[in-house]
């Protein structure tokens, strides 16, 4: 069962409902027990469906909830099988296996082929909007940017070809852009 201590983050929320179907599922794939919970998320990108990590011992599924909104539930099914297939490689000693080899041989073992429907995938990306970050340089120039450049210090290019402090972009907002 999900217990409450799990470490949701912003916009996340446990999905118990989802947490039953994925261990149900990972017991008639492999006859074992799942420790994975699985968390429902408002704010994941639009080009993301899922993803699977480990926080402290505790083995994540996070799923965008604008995606389930959209799926069928064969669609649900087929993400919490890719994400149980990253699970179960962690499990079994391999956690940076990706979608390497090893986990295409145990997506045909379990049955699932290509996912996520990547016509899906677009009509969700279309219908959100993104957000895209304005920054100004001292001498006025406009940047937007699509991501935040995170803590690295970033400078205009058109002031100095390379990072200059005297010409370094200060935050101003965001805009949504469709």
């Amino acid at each position: 069962m999900p217990r409450s201590d799990a470490p949701a983050g912003r916009g996340q929320r446990l999905a118990p409902d989802l947490t039953a179907q994925a261990h149900a599922i990972y017991r008639s794939l492999t006859g074992e027990d799942c420790a994975a919970i699985v968390l429902r998320s408002a704010r994941m990108r639009a080009r993301t469906a899922g993803h699977y990590r480990c926080a402290d011992g505790k083995h994540l599924i996070v799923l965008s909830a604008r995606y389930l909104e959209q799926a069928s539930s064969a669609q649900r099914e087929d993400l919490l099988r890719h994400e149980l297939a990253h699970y179960h490689l962690a499990e079994k000693g391999h956690p940076r296996a990706g979608h390497g080899p090893l986990f295409r041989a145990l997506q045909r073992e379990w049955g699932f082929e290509r996912f996520p429907d990547r016509e899906l995938m677009r009509r969700i990306a279309a219908a959100s909007p993104r957000l895209r970050h304005l920054y100004l340089c001292p001498a006025g120039h406009e940047h937007w940017l699509t991501r935040h450049p995170g803590r690295k210090a970033v400078s205009c290019a058109i002031c100095a070809q390379r990072y200059d402090r005297r010409h370094r972009l200060r935050y101003s907002g965001t805009s949504a852009r469709r």
